[in-house]
């Protein structure tokens, strides 16, 4: 016959068990407010302190910088937050744009909700250059293109703008 917990083992378990969330609660808490610090030597300048789900920036010509608002169900976004500080959208009805990078003259995007085209801003044209799985990360070596996915199991994916296509490099990831 199981025999009842006394009464120090229930109070402690109860006690484990308000630790437990205490530290769990206060993780997300610590992460919220304790402020940004800088290494000596650099300095550190709010520029905007208003933008929601920031995910990516890549530097614009003439000191402009373009950032992701990684939003799910097509209400992310590809905005350019110009020199003189005014802001402009360059992109809309992402779903959850992640990865940013100049790319041969233009602005590539990837985005992390399920199967989406990778996107090529160049010329004020928006060019699906191929399809991926959770694309996060992307990388150049100025010829070619370099795509993760986040996704198990994810791919290494290389897509070759002169010949216009896509290799698997690695998968199982």
């Amino acid at each position: 016959m199981p025999q009842a917990l006394s009464k120090h083992r229930w109070k402690l378990l109860l006690g484990l068990c308000s630790l437990i969330i205490v530290v769990g609660a206060s993780i997300p808490a610590w992460r919220h407010y304790y402020p940004a610090t800088v290494a000596s030597g650099w300095s550190l300048d709010v520029v905007h302190d208003d933008i929601p789900m920031v995910s990516a920036l890549a530097l614009a010509a003439n000191g402009g910088l373009y950032y992701s608002q990684g939003f799910t169900d097509a209400k992310g976004s590809i905005q350019r937050f110009d020199a003189n500080g005014q802001t402009s959208a360059v992109l809309t009805g992402l779903s959850k744009p992640n990865g940013l990078l100049h790319f041969q003259g233009g602005l590539v995007t990837s985005r992390e909700q399920g199967e989406k085209s990778v996107i090529w801003t160049r010329n004020g044209e928006n060019i699906r250059l191929f399809e991926g799985f959770n694309v996060e990360g992307l990388a150049t070596d100025g010829k070619r293109l370099y795509a993760i996915e986040d996704t198990t199991p994810g791919r290494l994916l290389r897509f070759d703008a002169d010949s216009n296509q896509v290799s698997v490099l690695r998968k199982g990831l």
